[in-house]
């Protein structure tokens, strides 16, 4: 299943633009339609028909059918449901993928067969020119264990965002495994924020919404590379923070290496891993702190000012061995002599002897 939440692994990047930068148009539903059967077979089905609706322009740069172009994104929002379904379309001309047809009202369309396998558990968009667009998947993507109550709609292609509110009135059917709404209203809504379609805004949930700079798992909205996002539950939570502390410091309890103003050619290292903070790629945490194990580096020696991290305890290590690390020489965790050891390279001699511990050199 590629439906994206806070449960999930798979992270929402809505496009390569800001928020801020979307262009949002409220639109008349016609039909919004959630099923689960007893089998389990799951189907969702939403029409939108309004001369209003938001067009890619063929060849521009949301248009989905570009390679590389931003993944098309549908979001539904339930009153009564505290998760958000999300359905991701790749980009791409391909089988399946995207196809473009020019006439008197240009056309996209995108088929994948294999949904809910496949590529997406999308089966099929058809968006014409003029104000029609029809979206079928192959997931629900919402529990429908209760009634759902209203339900908002938002589809993202880019910079792009329409969207619509099924509110009480246009409800038809609505139980446990089955929702149908009818003939929504535009009036409602002056724009296509989460909150304004019933979402809730919440940090840690792995979606970036508009009060947000960043959310954890995602840093589609941060400028620098490396940057990360301040976890829930801490001041400034899903904030940018990390690579760069000339711009926006560093993500928690952490040390910084390398940092040579003007420029920000450092990085931070956590030094804490009580929750909610967590060690950086290539440490570990043992006892609430960030450690190196034997064969890590310890130490940058360098022009720039030199940052580490200690050898952990309880592993015989010492911040001794020579080593290199990206062409910079570098002091690594090493074993002392008579200490056990799995491989020449954990001990500060090079040399595990065949009784499994550090030997002399």
């Amino acid at each position: 299943m590629r439906l994206l939440g806070g449960a999930v692994a798979a992270i929402l990047v809505l496009s390569s633009a800001s928020v801020a930068d979307a262009l949002d148009q409220p639109l008349a539903g016609s039909k919004l339609t959630i099923r689960r059967s007893a089998s389990g077979k799951e189907k969702m089905v939403l029409v939108l028909k309004d001369q209003s609706a938001l067009f890619p322009a063929i060849g521009g740069i949301d248009d989905p059918s570009r390679d590389f172009a931003p993944e098309l994104v549908i979001e539904l929002f339930a009153a009564n449901d505290p998760s958000r379904a999300a359905f991701v379309v790749p980009s791409g001309r391909a089988q399946p993928g995207w196809s473009v047809k020019f006439g008197k009202r240009d056309r996209y369309r995108f088929t994948n067969k294999q949904a809910p396998e496949g590529i997406s558990d999308v089966r099929m968009v058809l968006m014409k020119e003029g104000g029609t667009l029809r979206i079928v998947a192959k997931r629900t993507g919402l529990a429908l264990a209760a009634p759902l109550g209203p339900v908002g709609v938002r589809v993202t292609m880019g910079t792009l965002r329409n969207c619509t509110f099924f509110d009480a009135s246009t409800i038809r059917k609505d139980r446990a495994g089955t929702f149908i709404a009818r003939h929504a209203s535009a009036a409602p809504l002056v724009d296509c924020a989460t909150i304004a379609l019933g979402g809730v805004i919440r940090c840690g949930d792995g979606f970036a919404d508009e009060t947000e700079s960043c959310d954890v798992g995602t840093t589609s909205k941060c400028g620098f590379p490396g940057d990360r996002c301040m976890p829930p539950g801490v001041a400034g939570e899903c904030t940018c923070c990390g690579g760069c502390p000339k711009d926006v410091g560093c993500c928690g309890p952490s040390i910084v290496v390398g940092v040579a103003p003007p420029f920000c050619s450092g990085s931070c290292l956590s030094t804490s891993c009580e929750p909610p903070w967590t060690c950086d790629s290539g440490s570990t945490c043992v006892e609430g702190a960030c450690c190196m194990l034997p064969g890590q580096p310890c130490h940058v020696l360098g022009p720039l000012p030199s940052s580490w991290l200690p050898c952990c305890p309880g592993t015989d290590a010492i911040c001794a061995r020579p080593g290199f690390l990206g062409g910079g020489s570098v002091l690594l965790c090493c074993v002392v002599d008579g200490a056990s050891c799995s491989a020449n390279a954990d001990c500060c001699s090079n040399v595990c002897g065949p009784g499994d511990t550090c030997d002399p050199a």
